[in-house]
């Protein structure tokens, strides 16, 4: 999963892949943009998932796209796409009259004529999007170096981070489960006291060791996988999108400061 546009480490995850025969499904649906050693995301595995939700980079309205360099994969999902199809009724054959066979259970993903050209549009300007998202991110880094209750995103030097997402730790004080129920609570204030100022952030991620039903049904405790804990109840996504302007990152960061100083 590349979280965030964060690339994941595709090397290691290679060399895993290798040693135990194994396919690699990459989760890029926040990977539009990003880069792992000069190379696009969705490119190293067997198959490479985007998203184009309203929320990322760029947008079909809903929807994704699948890549992959395997003929045969790519066949079978065209038709898995398509009901299951195995000739298209628009073959352009001498039997194009008839009906196509279905030889898999599929499903109706196909995209839209009007999505289609929605994401025509979208491609059309992604580098510029990108560009925005890439300078916005540099300077909230910026505008945060000095503050100490944020970790900001981080980014290896044999990446490009693609930053669908700003996303942040909040961190006050040093965290335990102890404290735990505290600094959530000061996490969920100070977003409460933007919220009723304009601005707009979001709780940066979910674990989904902590959803309801993969807790019950492998019994899961929230000690047994601690980090992701943490990054569900700790995490905040600062307003990031290309035009948002450098006046409005000042006034989020300010405003930022200013909660944590009233100690919410």
């Amino acid at each position: 999963m590349h979280l965030f546009g964060l690339p994941a480490e595709m090397d290691e995850i290679i060399n895993i892949s290798k040693k135990y025969n194994l396919h690699i499904v990459e989760d890029a649906a926040c990977g539009f943009g990003s880069y792992y050693k000069d190379k696009h995301v969705g490119n190293f595995g067997d198959i490479g998932c985007f998203s184009f939700h309203p929320r990322k980079a760029i947008t079909t309205g809903e929807g994704g796209m699948l890549t992959t360099s395997n003929k045969k994969t790519a066949s079978l999902l065209r038709s898995l796409r398509n009901h299951g199809a195995v000739i298209s009724a628009s073959s352009n054959s001498e039997n194009s009259f008839l009906l196509s066979e279905y030889n898999y259970r599929g499903y109706n993903y196909r995209m839209t004529d009007i999505q289609g050209a929605l994401g025509i549009t979208q491609l059309e300007k992604a580098h510029w999007i990108q560009e925005q998202r890439i300078s916005k991110a540099k300077y909230y880094d910026k505008l945060l170096a000095d503050v100490s209750f944020l970790k900001t995103p981080i980014c290896p030097e044999h990446m490009i981070h693609g930053y669908q997402s700003y996303v942040c730790l909040f961190e006050p004080e040093p965290t335990n489960f102890e404290k735990l129920p505290k600094l959530n609570r000061m996490r969920n204030n100070l977003m409460i006291a933007l919220e009723k100022i304009g601005i707009s952030t979001r709780q940066g991620t979910h674990a989904v060791t902590l959803q309801n039903y993969y807790r019950e049904r492998y019994k899961i405790k929230d000690e047994d996988y601690r980090n992701a804990c943490f990054a569900d109840k700790l995490t905040i996504a600062l307003p990031l999108y290309p035009q948002i302007t450098e006046e409005e990152q000042q006034f989020v960061v300010e405003n930022l400061k200013i909660g944590i100083e009233k100690k919410l």
